[in-house]
């Protein structure tokens, strides 16, 4: 079949050009191609209003949805061109407003072609989006195994029903086939593929980066949406595999890496095998998440010696009770040592922290600002609690009349202005946020020039390639 894979405008919804390509999307593809199929990829956040590569401008509001935004007229156009024989969508909570508008404009453009949805929102409440007309089939959980039989199945016109991981409509009614187990071996999968990416050649080397390692995490925090998709059991890929990915992506002259890992170090021997596996690498950089009682001494030196530029911690709260009440174990002790020895090692550190927790009083928030202030990351990173449909926390807050039954999808996202479940009122959480806002900008240029001013061979030489592989598109031209 001819097909076309589709990542939802989100972000050039609010022209901010972050054209990273979805790794999911790229991993279904290298699978489908493998089955013989014709694959191409539409990255929809690569269209902002001032055309590729337009000025970021962080927004606090949902989006607009208006057919006319330069990302969905590409679309009609790619659609009008490829003439697929059939639509997967990927989405996430707050894109699905705009996977829904993808899939209408599909429809108007190719009325007969089946249109599949997966990632995590449909994951999530499958029964719920497979009942929207606009959907064909939803692809529950992992996508490389489901998908490809689906679309296989389609391809010879078989019987959907014979699908293990998918929903569907069928007389009326919403069908849910059986569960599909998790892949057990990930090494099996094909690589991911970029081979039909749309307008490829607009995208700068960066928008390539995305590797993952491993699948799940074994921890139980209970804002986080992970054990819902991956479960807590993790599952690795080896070492051998994963170098092979990076080194063709190294061909295509992609020298910034994302290891998108819940947990990366959580096996050390593992991490400094791929360490000395990078170091085949010249000129690389990469940046990964832990936690802080993953990460030592001797491990960040290997890391920085292997073109680690940062690390990513969660610390989310300075309250202990929200902590404990959200399974978020963190010894703060041992978060400002490895936040200072990261940095002694030239390590750049974003610390994650969240506003808005249900229950939270003000003096709690004030306490996590407080911390983020002792620990001074180079990127203190603060979002707004923000709940998943389907996951425990959802239901309980829905059942307590703080989520509507019929909820706004697209506001539920990390820096939504209309979020707060907290017990301050919204005049006291808007000005905490407001305060936070400044305190982010304020420390992030501080940080900035410390870390010039302690390690400035490290600092200029980072930046370089980090600046160049925003600026390189994949043809080797500078944008």
């Amino acid at each position: 079949m001819k097909i076309l894979l589709v990542d939802p405008p989100w972000y050039a919804l609010q022209n901010i050009f972050a054209a990273t390509v979805s790794l999911g999307l790229a991993s279904i593809a290298g699978v489908l191609e493998a089955r013989g199929h014709e694959v191409h990829i539409f990255n929809g956040d690569l269209y902002t209003t001032q055309g590729c590569g337009g000025e970021s401008t962080l927004s606090r509001t949902m989006p607009s949805l208006q057919d006319e935004h330069p990302a969905y007229l590409r679309l009609r156009k790619v659609l009008r061109q490829t003439r697929p024989e059939a639509v997967g969508i990927t989405s996430m909570t707050a894109e699905y407003p705009s996977a829904c508008t993808v899939a209408r404009i599909v429809r108007e453009e190719c009325d007969e072609v089946p249109i599949v949805i997966g990632g995590v929102h449909p994951t999530l409440i499958p029964e719920e989006v497979i009942a929207h007309d606009l959907f064909d089939y939803v692809v529950i959980g992992e996508g490389e195994e489901t998908a490809t039989a689906l679309f296989d199945v389609l391809g010879s016109g078989g019987n959907p029903g014979t699908v293990a991981g998918i929903g569907y409509r069928h007389a009326g009614s919403v069908v849910r086939t059986e569960e599909r187990p998790l892949i057990e071996n990930l090494d099996a999968i094909p690589l991911p593929s970029y081979r039909g990416l749309i307008d490829r050649l607009d995208h700068k080397t960066a928008d390539l980066g995305g590797v993952i390692t491993s699948r799940g995490c074994p921890y139980l925090c209970l804002y986080c949406a992970s054990k819902a998709l991956w479960t807590r059991r993790v599952r690795f890929r080896s070492i051998e595999r994963v170098l092979e990915e990076i080194s063709g992506l190294y061909q295509d002259g992609v020298r910034l890496f994302r290891l998108h890992d819940d947990t990366f170090t959580i096996k050390e021997d593992r991490v400094r095998v791929f360490c000395d596996g990078m170091k085949s690498f010249p000129g690389v950089r990469w940046s990964c998440d832990t936690r802080v009682d993953l990460l030592g001494d001797s491990l960040a030196v290997h890391m920085r010696a292997a073109g680690c530029y940062q690390v990513n911690l969660g610390i989310e709260s300075g309250s202990e009770r929200i902590r404990s009440l959200f399974a978020k174990n963190v010894d703060v002790a041992r978060a400002r040592q490895l936040v200072h020895t990261l940095q002694r090692y030239g390590i750049r550190v974003t610390a994650y922290f969240m506003a808005g927790f249900p229950t939270e009083t003000g003096p709690e928030l004030d306490a996590t600002i407080a911390l983020a202030r002792m620990l001074s990351p180079d990127n203190p990173l603060f979002s707004v609690f923000t709940p998943y449909p389907g996951t425990e926390l959802w239901n309980s807050l829905q059942r307590e009349g703080k989520i509507p039954e019929r909820p706004d999808y697209g506001s539920y996202f990390h820096h939504s202005e209309a979020l707060n479940f907290s017990a301050m009122d919204t005049n006291e959480f808007s000005a905490r946020m407001q305060a936070i806002h400044a305190y982010e900008t304020a420390q992030t240029r501080t940080a900035a020039l410390r870390r010039l001013l302690r390690h400035p061979f490290i600092f200029l030489s980072d930046r370089k390639i980090m600046r160049e592989q925003h600026a390189i598109r994949i043809d080797g031209h500078v944008q």
